[in-house]
């Protein structure tokens, strides 16, 4: 696994003068799954409060919407399962959201208008959440948001408002004027779940499954429904990875 260098650690210049680094060293294995090198990057280390502050901030937000990114938003799920677990109840639900033809926007209008786009659907998400909800730019084309402290009566409602809010929603640009749809898969999950991994697995499995049914269109399972399939094995995938259990062949 990945090791960070120890706090303090220092290069010294040729004219002796010493400059503070943090790092981090990525092993290197062959096809045996044997140590064969490693990769060492080094970076200047912050050298005030402030600009230890700013660094933070960046490592967990998206720098184009200043929503909270993919690190941020598996803190958040993780500290969510951490409060179920120590509770008797309660449920908490993600929502995980795909934008239709966000490509062909890029494509024919240019990346700019790719980035207009993104900082307005971010602002119609924020007007449909409640406080101590998270909203965050989960990858390229997609949000989630987890609601703070939901069931799957209340992840049904967001998700109507969502789909209600891009039914008609139409992206201008110039003279030209693009519907852009969205797809949305709904997670439901309480203490059993193991991590926040598997959250966001079977959030955005369920995307995927609602890009099937075609655009506007949301896949919710119900009844334990998301302890099948890719959320099984996700776990399992992960510890026979951890345990070298893996070869390649061809």
């Amino acid at each position: 696994s990945t090791g960070e260098l120890p706090r303090g650690t220092s290069l010294r210049r040729g004219n002796g003068e010493l400059v503070p680094v943090a790092g981090t060293l990525t092993p290197l294995r062959d096809g045996d799954n044997k140590l064969a090198g490693g990769i060492l990057v080094l970076r200047a280390a912050p050298v005030n409060g402030r600009e230890s502050q700013r660094l933070a901030w960046q490592a967990e937000h998206d720098a184009l919407t200043g929503l909270p990114n993919r690190t941020a938003l598996a803190k958040a799920i993780a500290a969510r399962l951490d409060r179920l677990r120590g509770s008797r109840g309660g449920s908490g639900a993600l929502l995980y959201l795909d934008l239709a033809n966000f490509s062909l926007v890029n494509d024919t209008c240019g990346h700019a208008a790719g980035d207009v786009l993104l900082l307005q659907v971010g602002r119609v998400l924020a007007g449909l959440i409640q406080p101590g909800d998270v909203l965050a730019r989960a990858g390229n084309d997609e949000f989630a948001i987890l609601l703070a402290d939901a069931d799957a009566a209340a992840a049904e409602a967001l998700t109507k408002a969502v789909l209600g809010a891009f039914g008609d929603f139409t992206f201008p640009w110039g003279d030209r004027r693009l519907r852009i749809g969205v797809n949305l898969g709904c997670e439901v999950f309480d203490r059993r779940v193991e991590s926040d991994i598997d959250v966001l697995v079977a959030a955005a499995a369920n995307c995927n499954k609602a890009k099937e049914l075609g655009r506007n269109r949301a896949h919710c399972p119900t009844g334990g429904a998301h302890h099948d399939g890719l959320s099984l094995w996700v776990p399992r995938i992960s510890e026979a990875l951890e345990g070298g259990r893996f070869r390649l062949f061809y």
